[in-house]
């Protein structure tokens, strides 16, 4: 599983509008939802980023991925209860993400 930052660990983690503090959908990690469900609550990832992260989260244990076989198809994506146990590391990382001091402008790491 690829996690390059806080809010690469689940679809729907990104941080506010600011780039700092706690996922603004959160409501995405609680009950099952649709591909374009999760693609509009993160907006800049490509279909293709997003199915990728995906398959990744189901191959981990992370995600189920369910189909239905109606007309038109349905494919539900929810969190197991190994994913469930992320929640709390979410919720820590934007805890720890909310103390961490703006950089100086001008300052680079």
């Amino acid at each position: 599983m690829i996690l390059a930052s806080p809010s690469a660990a689940f679809p729907g983690s990104s941080p506010s509008s600011t780039g700092r503090g706690p996922p603004r959908s959160r409501e995405l990690l609680k009950g099952s939802h649709r591909f374009n469900q999760l693609r509009e609550a993160l907006p800049g990832i490509s279909p293709h980023t997003l199915t990728s992260r995906l398959r990744q989260f189901e191959r981990h244990g992370i995600v189920t991925r369910t189909t239905y076989a109606e007309i038109p198809p349905r494919v539900e994506y929810a969190l197991t209860p190994l994913g469930e146990g992320l929640l709390e590391v979410l919720e820590a990382m934007g805890t720890w993400a909310m103390a961490v001091p703006d950089p100086e402008p001008g300052v680079t790491a």
